[in-house]
């Protein structure tokens, strides 16, 4: 089995559907989890997770390989998880106001 390492570097040097698929199905699990714990709520982590790993698609360029890819992708996650708690915090102060 791959490390993620690797699986980020086959990525990175081909931008194939499958090494992504690969470095994904790998990712995602402990990311999801991750992200749950942030904002309690399973199928918001769900989606928070699968928009932060097509972040991994269309931004790996801006991934520097001398660090590993999960913590690139956990910071993603865990500011996107923010901007989420953030958008509800607002809208419950918002139907208060109501």
């Amino acid at each position: 089995m791959s490390t993620y390492r690797e699986l980020a570097e086959n990525f990175m040097d081909t931008r194939s559907e499958s090494d992504y698929t690969a470095l994904f199905y790998k990712v995602k699990p402990g990311l999801t989890s991750y992200i749950n714990k942030i904002v309690k709520d399973r199928e918001l982590a769900d989606d928070i997770a699968t928009n932060t790993l097509l972040k991994l698609w269309t931004k790996i360029d801006q991934y520097d390989p001398k660090y590993q890819i999960t913590t690139w992708l956990y910071r993603i996650a865990f500011n996107d998880s923010l901007g989420h708690i953030n958008n509800r915090n607002k809208q419950s102060s918002l139907d208060m106001l109501a």
